[in-house]
């Protein structure tokens, strides 16, 4: 995908570093591949990642500040961007030529914004920074797709037109779930693989989705514990689907405020289920899905990481009373059926 937005770091920052002069900067979130560029100019520091992929462009920055700062940026053609304030001593500003402030937002919260052309400054007070974005080939939300995200319609719409002003979402917090998606994504980047792309593409399309999702439970006011129980399912169901059967509950308490037992307690108050329960309706519902799509035992087995075919048989059955051949057996019945 073509590159459309360049920050003028070198006025701020001076000269990219060679290697031998980078010494002990290192990026807190590390692209596995892509380019990574090192600046410093007296107290203050940039580190700069960029991965260009078919489908998508990918910009990581950590800035280290001894003075306010205005980062020159220009925008080569109009397009629709996301960005994530992972970490910031104080809110980020974007500013347009004539000085007006397109945007102000505070540390752990994240925007999509459409920008036309032209050129803009990126306002930072002294402080530490990391800013995470991409923007993408608009054309995944064509024929109707963008149907189910109306936070998003009005920039795409606005892409579509190239409307000559900037337009912005409605910003949402950035939690434990988007920070693992986003870290996942960074540390699997890779140049010129088919699979990786679709991969990459993919994951940005579920990064999206999450922020439908966060932009909904926020408008909605939901309580305090019922965002964490959302936050819970989401979190075992990701971990089963990258997992499988290996996915261990104690896990959570890495993504979580408080301890496993409290998550208990708050997710059976809310769906009368424990969170071994859950995760064990998660392991069922990709195998059912994989059963339906007609893969064999053994290809499901291996799929939700089983050491041996017989263990997945065993637990299948226990969980639903039947086994993984008289399930998958009765759907082509009903299947036939209809």
């Amino acid at each position: 995908m073509r590159k459309s937005l360049f920050m003028d770091l070198e006025s701020i920052f001076g000269t990219a570093l060679p290697k031998e002069q980078i010494k002990n900067l290192k990026p807190r979130l590390p692209f596995q591949e892509g380019v990574i560029r090192y600046y410093q100019n007296a107290e203050k520091t940039c580190i700069e990642q960029e991965f260009k992929g078919r489908l998508g462009y990918l910009q990581q920055y950590d800035i280290a500040l001894n003075e306010p700062v205005a980062i020159p940026i220009k925008i080569t053609q109009h397009d629709l961007y996301t960005a994530y304030v992972m970490q910031a001593t104080k809110p980020i500003s974007l500013a347009n030529t004539e000085k007006d402030l397109l945007l102000k937002i505070p540390e752990r919260r994240a925007f999509y914004i459409y920008l036309p052309s032209g050129n803009y400054s990126l306002q930072l007070a002294a402080g530490s920074y990391q800013l995470f974005g991409f923007y993408f080939d608009i054309g995944i939300f064509d024929d109707g797709a963008d149907r189910s995200f109306d936070f998003l319609q009005p920039l795409l719409e606005a892409h579509r037109t190239k409307l000559n002003s900037h337009l912005k979402s409605i910003d949402f917090m950035i939690g434990p779930i988007t920070k693992n998606q986003v870290k996942k994504l960074c540390s699997s980047l890779k140049k010129g693989d088919l699979d990786s792309q679709i991969y990459i593409i993919q994951q940005l399309k579920d990064l999206i989705q999450l922020s439908k999702i966060k932009i909904a439970w926020e408008k909605e006011g939901i309580s305090k514990d019922e965002y964490y129980v959302q936050l819970c399912k989401k979190l075992i169901q990701e971990g089963v689907k990258a997992e499988g059967v290996t996915y261990r509950l104690s896990s959570l308490s890495a993504s979580l405020p408080f301890s496993r037992g409290h998550m208990e307690r708050i997710l059976k108050k809310s769906t009368q289920i424990r969170l071994l329960t859950f995760r064990n309706n998660c392991i069922i519902e990709i195998a059912k899905e994989a059963l339906q799509e007609g893969q064999s035992i053994w290809q499901v087995s291996l799929l939700l990481k089983y050491a041996e075919e017989r263990s997945f048989r065993h637990f299948f059955k226990k969980q639903t009373g039947i086994s993984p051949q008289e399930y998958q057996q009765q759907y082509k019945n009903q299947t036939n059926n209809l």
